[in-house]
């Protein structure tokens, strides 16, 4: 049975003070902690998340089946920790993206030839270095998308009548979004599109009114992965590509536009 306080309360009613004793039960040991308890939790306080303390400073065990709770400061860390490992898990970065460059040399066709009677004249660009940087990701097994950049430059030439007239110098830069597949092994096979334009030192001969706009691309090679080398990422490349060649001066005089086909044999490093 809880103990019973009497207390006395005084009154004033119409300038006449009375007294009278009034008896009242006590609250149950512990009823108002917990009620205070209850509210703080409610206003955000967190009374249900703080540490009980002993009398001699350190903190003291849990009830027997409680549950602790996470603070606002400590869940908002956390989510904060999880959306950072969801948009950038620690390996998926490296995992998912790979660099690669290569240099090699260049092989180009012809890209005018015409007949003015018993001779004939020709513009060739010589044999001439190429290089290729470009990053890849993995698609699934075995297939792998890369996007490609690719630079070349030679010397231009033109022949006619046993003569040979250099025109400068010739490059290119092209941009193509490849497809690969592992074959077997060390082997790559890939296809792709793109786009090329010409870079004509001079403005003279074919290129005198310009280079015009870029030519549409179509590129495959293969890949060969050096075993000897596997670690460091270093592979024999083969590349093919076509486009359609034409210039406005040469559109001026009636030619129709010529395929011209070019291939690199290069040494490539990095890369799936």
């Amino acid at each position: 049975m809880p103990p019973v306080t009497t207390r006395q309360v005084v009154t004033v009613r119409d300038g006449t003070r009375s007294a009278a004793n009034r008896t009242t039960a006590a609250a149950p040991p512990g009823a108002r902690t917990c009620a205070g308890r209850r509210r703080r939790a409610a206003l955000g306080g967190g009374a249900e998340n703080s540490t009980v303390r002993n009398p001699g400073g350190s903190p003291s065990q849990p009830p027997a089946g409680a549950k602790w709770a996470v603070g606002p400061t400590a869940g908002r860390t956390l989510l904060a920790l999880g959306v950072l490992l969801t948009a950038h898990p620690p390996d998926r970065l490296s995992a998912q993206i790979s660099i690669h460059v290569s240099a090699g040399a260049r092989y180009t066709s012809t890209l005018v030839h015409d007949s003015l009677g018993i001779d004939a004249i020709a513009t060739r660009p010589r044999i001439g270095p190429a290089f290729t940087a470009g990053v890849s990701t993995p698609l699934e097994e075995r297939w792998s998308v890369e996007a490609l950049l690719d630079f070349s430059t030679s010397g231009l030439e033109s022949s006619f009548d046993g003569a040979t007239t250099d025109l400068g110098t010739l490059g290119t830069l092209a941009f193509a979004v490849v497809v690969q597949r592992s074959i077997t092994g060390p082997l790559a096979a890939r296809v792709g599109i793109g786009v090329l334009k010409e870079l004509p030192s001079e403005d003279q001969g074919i290129f005198r009114s310009g280079a015009g706009t870029p030519a549409a691309l179509a590129t495959l090679g293969v890949a060969y992965r050096l075993p000897i080398t596997m670690r460091y990422g270093l592979a024999l490349d083969a590349r093919y590509d076509a486009h359609r060649f034409s210039t406005p001066a040469l559109a001026e005089v009636g030619f129709e536009p010529r395929w011209v086909h070019r291939v690199a044999v290069a040494v490539r490093a990095g890369g799936p």
